[in-house]
């Protein structure tokens, strides 16, 4: 805003011909500019927040509110409460009432009658001050045909309340928009905006000044609202200093306001001294720019009558054709005329040497001045009479103060009663002129005031249009809001501009209420789509879970960049300098060959091969019994300096206690006393929590014994058996205490890392240790630092080794089965007299119907059926019928036991053949062929990991109820039987302890693995007395049941390769059988034998495998195989 205000200030200075409007117009500018703080925050109905701890009470109070029938306070209530801003500060479970309150408010709402929203309308108004709208609201009922007598009553209350309030407050208007001025020139807008809403809401009737500083005002508050700060720069509610404008435009902008106070003192003295002629006060009516023009006007016609007085006719000329171009309008007609001529004379002269003449005229000067004088003075006078005819007095007024002015001049040619007769002249000249001044005074004044009046009425009309016009603006945004769906931006519009110029606007009362609902459903819609989708990604989330992994161990997509965020724990880290130095020391490799060589030369030695920078603390050394010219004997090959080094200073060092040591510090290799090098100790922190951790055996898994199962329920009661979450012994594994497990990792620190340095455990001054949960903070030297690292490292990397184990029960069956089997029934005599008897009672008699072999044979009655004859009477005829009947082919089905070959039987054959004929011997034949194989392979694979060295366990079962036993209660004359229950098992087992060998290759386990399949349950009844009676179970659908159960259980120690698989136990099982049956002899001649013969052959295998495949699971191993690289760019030298 600021640079907006210097740029236009400074295009508007510089222009070379600017008019007083452009400087009234660039004062302006600076005014809009010149408050030292701006403002924002609306404090309106629309932009009011809640505090997000009163959501809770203020949804509460909108239900009251809808249980009270209090539609319309409730419904404003709820769309403050679900405006975007206060819908973000609830909480989920708030938010979703708060939007179905809102919709249940409009439902209501729209509910209502015109009268009871009205009504509601104007006391909800009523009670906010915005008293204009209550008694219009309250008006309208009154007016309304179909409002009752209670609602009219009501209304009229409201109505004289309103009236009353406004009363109470008419008085204090002035001060009310003096505050808002104040305000607003103060620079906060916020509060000149709540203030002028007050006036304007509370329908107050203002006086003409006071509605013209409201709308004034309003003008200035909304254009500050929407100025490129107010819009961009600020937030709501805050205010900002404005920073100051550079020293040059400040200038210009003070001479431009300078200039036009100047302008607008000018005009206003011009009116004062017409007011005080006229006596009579007048307010300043006059528009300063258009006075300020005419002053300029007159200024340069006066300078150009003057250049012309002086005979300067080429400036009078330019002056004058300036004043004639520029300012016309504000020239008389005769003015107009005189400057016309003059520019015509001027031409005339100033090209036929006018000015030789003039100097011409200097002869006779004293004549020439008397003439001249008379002349000018007659001339002034001729002018200001005519003037005064014309009724110009203030020209004619002017013209007689010049005539004397002249005459007064011209003293000096005059005797003094001409001089007094020529001012007696000019002096009743302005008699005449202050008498038509009076006379056009007053008309002036009755002009002017009418004028005035008209000016009002123009520019009332003027600020109505304007309003109408920014409304009609306002509506043409929101209607374009509404298009593109931003309906909360809309209903700002409505309640900050168009509700905000005029409370009661039809247009925006609908349009308000219209966008609230839109909004409520907007949000209503959006969250029922946020709904679905959270849905829709929940369903998403559970197909991804239901994916089978294909690895042992899956890493997440975003390993790599998560490993970066966390980087790896350090505890003790070099400086840069330090890690490059021991890296050379323990990445070159050298040859050395000492022979009595003096320590100095070998220090020399090694500073020339590793070109490091060594300090030798020889004073030390010396106190240590180590002199420089210490021989020293050594010969190696290709080995890396430190090991030189640490080779070297045992050599010299008399003891193991005391002696030389090396240190590296600040880059430098440091060779000195142990003493001195155990003085230069850090303090480092170590997170041994993932080594102290207690690994627990889990050897408790459940048995899967029926036998178990039944003594557990012998005790009676209402079952028995054991839960599979129950553990064996129902106690946990015992754990030992943290600290038991700290102090071991201690032990192993101070035992294997400078085992004399330590203060606690040996009395020594290098180290100490002190813990804090599973924290140890050790300070000592920092070759200590490496080795205590190097120690944790090589722990954790046994203890991060993990053990999978996949045990799988192969269970693969074979069955076959084959019969050709053939049945061949003979009937002799089959329409023999008995057969022909039989069949007068019952025609579908046939003579087999007279043989049951498997009863004896013939029966010589009538057989039995579906008819049969009175008494069995038996039947006559010299020759009954004579059957031949073979049965091989049921023969052979009976003594086929296996269950295939029943479930074979149990169905149709595949090829089955039958027929009979019938004449006087009956054929009746039976053709059956089948051949079956049935190939079955069941896999019962639990898999189970665990850590390197734990006993672990899992087991996959189904838990079967049964009865086994029931007892009776009996009566006088009933009996009912109470049963006992139990439970069994079904499924899968798998125990493992598990180690891996020490160069990681082999697992050695101890296995304990099982798996049980229920074959069936069988139901025995059991029998109780009763009255003297014996009463079975099963009348009453009581019995114990007997289970049948299969267990298959390996318990073995192997020791298998990384990966491998071993045949840990198995069972193979075949069953074949073989069955012929036939006539004998018969079955033995050939050919024939196939009618008299019947075969079948079925076979069962099953072989049941029991395998184990160990993997064992190094997690470096497995992460460098899923991010090659990984380790190496996360490895930091040396870290904890």
């Amino acid at each position: 805003m600021q640079l907006v205000v210097e740029v236009e200030l400074q295009t508007m200075l510089n222009r070379k011909s600017r008019s007083v409007r452009s400087i009234v117009a660039a004062a302006g500018l600076v005014a809009i500019a010149l408050p030292v703080t701006l403002a924002t925050g609306q404090t309106t109905d629309s932009t009011r927040t809640s505090n997000p701890k009163a959501a809770s009470s203020g949804i509460e109070q909108a239900s009251q509110l809808l249980k009270d029938g209090k539609v319309v306070q409730a419904r404003e209530l709820l769309l403050e409460l679900t405006s975007s801003s206060n819908l973000a500060k609830m909480s989920d479970s708030e938010r979703p009432k708060a939007v179905a309150l809102a919709q249940r408010a409009m439902r209501e709402f729209k509910a209502l009658s015109l009268s009871d929203s009205s009504l509601q309308t104007a006391e909800s108004a009523l009670s906010r001050g915005e008293f204009r709208v209550a008694i219009a609201q309250a008006q309208a009922v009154v007016n309304a045909d179909e409002a009752t007598n209670g609602q009219t009553k009501i209304a009229n209350q409201i109505i004289a309340d309103a009236k009353s309030r406004q009363a109470a407050i008419a008085g204090d208007m002035d001060g009310q928009i003096n505050a808002a001025v104040t305000a607003f020139d103060d620079g906060d807008v916020a509060a000149a905006r709540t203030k002028l809403e007050q006036v304007v809401r509370s329908g107050v009737t203002l006086s003409d000044a006071q509605q013209a500083t409201v709308d004034a005002y309003q003008w200035r508050v909304l254009e500050a609202g929407n100025a490129p700060v107010a819009a961009g720069m600020l937030q709501e509610g805050e205010r900002r200093e404005v920073q100051p404008v550079d020293e040059t435009v400040q200038q210009t902008i003070e001479q431009t306001k300078q200039k036009v106070e100047e302008m607008q003192a000018a005009a206003q003295e011009a009116q004062s001294v017409a007011n005080q002629a006229a006596e009579v006060p007048q307010p300043f009516t006059i528009d300063p720019v258009q006075q300020a023009r005419r002053i300029e006007s007159q200024g340069l016609l006066a300078e150009a009558d003057f250049a012309w007085g002086q005979n300067s006719l080429v400036d009078a000329k330019g002056k004058y054709a300036r004043v004639l171009s520029t300012y016309s309008e504000f020239l008389t007609e005769e003015e107009r005329t005189r400057v016309t001529s003059r520019i015509s004379e001027a031409d005339v002269r100033l090209g036929g040497g006018g000015n030789a003449d003039l100097l011409g005229q200097t002869i006779s000067q004293n004549n020439i001045a008397r003439e001249a004088a008379i002349a000018e003075f007659n001339n002034d006078l001729a002018q200001a009479q005519a003037a005064l005819d014309r009724g110009d007095t203030t020209r004619a007024r002017d013209l007689t103060a010049q005539a004397r002015v002249r005459m007064n001049g011209a003293r000096n040619v005059f005797s003094n009663d001409e001089i007094t007769s020529y001012q007696s002249r000019a002096d009743e000249m302005l008699k005449s002129v202050d008498a038509a001044e009076q006379k056009l005074r007053t008309e002036a004044i009755a002009k002017q005031t009418a004028e005035n009046q008209k000016a009002a009425q123009d520019s009332a009309a003027a600020q109505a249009d304007d309003k109408n016009r920014r409304l009609n603006e306002a509506v043409d945004r929101v209607r374009a809001l509404q298009t593109e769906m931003k309906y909360e931006e809309a209903l700002q519009v409505v309640e900050s501009q168009i509700l905000f110029l005029d409370p009661t606007n039809p247009t925006g009362l609908l349009l308000r209420d219209v966008l609230r609902e839109a909004v409520v459903y907007q949000q209503a819609s959006s969250f029922g789509r946020q709904k679905v989708n959270s849905y829709i990604a929940q369903d998403l989330d559970n197909l991804e879970a239901s994916i089978a992994p294909r690895n042992l161990l899956d890493y997440p997509k975003d390993w790599p960049a998560i490993s970066d965020r966390r980087g790896t724990p350090v505890a003790f880290s070099e400086a840069e300098e330090n890690r490059r130095a021991l890296a050379l020391l323990q990445n070159k490799r050298i040859p050395v060959a000492f022979n009595d060589t003096p320590l100095e030369n070998v220090v020399t030695f090694l500073q020339a091969v590793t070109q490091l920078n060594i300090d030798v603390d020889w004073a030390s050394l010396e106190n240590a019994s180590v002199d420089r010219t210490a021989p020293v004997s050594l010969n190696l090959t290709n080995v890396t300096v430190e090991t030189v080094l640490n080779r070297v200073m045992e050599k010299v060092s008399p003891d193991a206690n005391t002696g030389a040591a090396w240190t590296i510090s600040d880059g430098v290799l440091n060779i000195a006393s142990k003493e001195q090098i155990n003085r230069q100790k850090t303090l480092a922190i170590y997170d041994i929590r993932d080594l102290i951790i207690e690994v627990p055996n889990y050897d408790n898994a459940p048995e899967f014994d029926l036998q178990q199962a039944l003594q557990s329920g012998q005790s009676g009661g209402g079952g028995g058996g054991q839960s599979p979450f129950q553990d064996a012994d129902g106690e946990d594994p015992e754990r030992r205490p943290l600290q038991e497990r700290t102090e071991e990792i201690i032990q192993i620190i101070t035992t294997n890392v400078d085992p004399d340095g330590w203060r606690d455990t040996a009395g020594g001054e290098t180290g100490f240790i002190q813990q804090l949960g599973g924290l140890l903070i050790i300070t000592n030297t920092p070759a200590n630092h490496r080795a205590i690292h190097g120690l944790l490292s090589k722990l954790r990397e046994y203890r991060a080794m993990q053990i999978n184990v996949e045990t799988r029960f192969l269970l693969v069956s074979q069955d076959f089965f084959e019969q050709i089997g053939f049945d061949l029934d003979v009937y002799f005599n089959a329409n023999g007299n008995v057969v022909q008897q039989a069949r007068t009672t019952r025609p579908t008699t046939r003579a087999s119907d007279f043989f049951n072999f498997q009863q004896g044979g013939y029966q010589p009655t009538f057989p039995g059926g579906t008819i049969q004859a009175p008494n069995r009477t038996p039947l006559g005829g010299p020759w009954s019928p004579v059957g031949v009947g073979q049965n091989s082919l049921g023969l052979s089905e009976s003594l086929i036991g296996t269950d295939f070959a029943q479930d074979v039987f149990a169905t149709s054959p595949a090829l089955g053949i039958a027929g009979q004929f019938l004449d006087d011997i009956q054929v009746d034949f039976l053709i059956k062929a089948t051949q079956a194989d049935r190939r079955t392979v069941g896999l019962t694979a639990p898999r189970l990991t665990f850590t390197n060295g734990q006993i672990s366990n899992i087991y996959v079962a189904t838990q079967v109820s049964f009865v086994s036993d029931l007892e009776p209660i009996v009566s006088d004359s009933a009996v009912g039987f109470d049963p006992t229950t139990n439970s069994i098992p079904e499924g899968v087992i798998l125990e493992v302890d598990g180690t891996v060998s020490a160069d990681r290759r082999y697992v050695t386990m101890n296995v304990n693995t099982a798996v049980s399949r229920i074959e069936s349950i069988q139901n025995l009844a059991v029998t109780a007395i009763a009255g003297g009676q014996l009463v079975q179970s099963g009348s009453t659908s009581s019995f114990i049941q007997l289970p049948q159960t299969t267990v298959t259980r390996v318990q073995t120690t192997v020791t298998v390769p990384d990966q491998g698989t071993i045949l840990l136990g198995g069972q193979r099982l075949t069953t074949e059988q073989e069955v012929e049956s036939g006539v004998p002899v018969i079955s033995k001649i050939p050919i024939l034998n196939r009618l008299f013969s019947n075969r079948i052959e079925t076979r069962e295998e099953q072989t049941l495998l029991i395998l184990l495949k160990p993997t064992i699971l190094i997690q470096n191993e497995l992460e460098e195989r899923a991010f090659p690289g990984l380790d190496d760019s996360l490895r930091m030298p040396f870290g904890g």
